[in-house]
């Protein structure tokens, strides 16, 4: 087991748990709702925690959750892995910059999930990490299921896409940190949004690697996809 953030080649990993989860009726943000009795971060954080290829953990979470956050890894820590909590921006794009300035100087891979989705497996995290020994950003996804039509701005159908060659993106992604850094410090200076982080790579002409992930990996952004949520933990249960 890697043992010191003294050493070169780390990796952090890092949870952007910055969201407010609008969608969802509640006072408390998605990423703390409890999902079968521990809250719906914990899931994220124990599987990073417990990956013996990541050193370390960075939380990024809204300003005026912080506290909120501190004291729910404190309840659920599951090992002496170091594990920071940071305040986000005002996007998700901003909280990531905020989490990848926060890694320690020896970061050499940086791995970046969505703290709202919490099927994250050990086999993705390894997956995720050993594609970085060829490429310098990859990502986790699914192919796509359903007949995918591009449109116009009508809504009148363009053309309809090849599913076979269209996939669901989903995380973990990760990224030779370096490189990931720079890239979104670039976008922040000259005011480009994306809607996930390895778009900054497409759009800087860097490839991408997708890696198979899981229809399980869903994301919790409405009230439904916590019953979702409910039923696959069942299903891990009787497995």
């Amino acid at each position: 087991m890697r043992s010191s953030l003294s050493m070169n080649n780390i990796v952090t990993a890092i949870i952007a748990a910055g969201g407010s989860g609008s969608r969802i009726p509640s006072q408390i943000s998605k990423q703390y709702l409890p999902l079968d009795n521990k809250p719906v971060i914990v899931y994220s954080y124990e599987e990073l925690a417990k990956s013996h290829k990541v050193d370390a953990v960075i939380i990024v979470a809204a300003e005026n959750e912080i506290s909120i956050c501190e004291s729910i890894i404190a309840k659920f820590k599951v090992n002496d892995k170091p594990v920071k909590i940071v305040p986000g921006g005002s996007s998700r794009q901003k909280s990531v910059l905020c989490g990848l300035n926060a890694c320690d100087e020896n970061t050499k891979i940086a791995l970046i999930h969505d703290g709202a989705r919490p099927f994250i497996t050990n086999a993705m995290i390894d997956d995720c990490i050993k594609t970085m020994d060829k490429y310098k950003a990859c990502s986790v996804g699914v192919s796509a299921i359903n007949t995918i039509k591009q449109v116009d701005d009508n809504n009148v159908v363009i053309k309809t896409l090849d599913r076979c060659k269209i996939w669901e993106v989903q995380t973990p992604q990760c990224f030779d940190y370096k490189l990931i850094r720079d890239l979104h410090i670039k976008a922040e200076e000259n005011n480009i949004n994306v809607t996930d982080d390895c778009t900054l790579a497409e759009i800087n002409n860097i490839e991408v690697k997708m890696i198979n992930g899981s229809y399980d990996n869903i994301k919790i952004t409405v009230a439904r996809d916590l019953f979702t949520a409910q039923e696959i933990i069942k299903q891990f249960k009787r497995g």
